[in-house]
């Protein structure tokens, strides 16, 4: 039997569970869709290539540090 307040830990548990794997999502898609932008319009060009090759190491990062902020949030 699962008493209430257990029910309601779980419930707020799964909830934060889903924040973060969405937001562990949500994030570098929405870099990589920048890049992808990036790469078609303004790379094509010629131009800007530092700035496409810190784009490409700053999108490693932001997949990284999501991946281990995910994993200490829920140790």
């Amino acid at each position: 039997r699962i008493s209430t307040h257990a029910a309601i830990g779980i419930s707020a548990r799964i909830r934060q569970i889903f924040y973060i794997s969405a937001a562990n999502f949500v994030f570098p898609l929405i870099f990589n869709i920048v890049l992808i932008v990036f790469f078609t319009t303004v790379a094509t060009a010629g131009q800007h290539l530092v700035l496409g090759e810190l784009l490409v190491s700053i999108n490693s990062y932001v997949t990284v540090l999501g991946v281990l902020c995910a994993t200490v949030w829920f140790s």
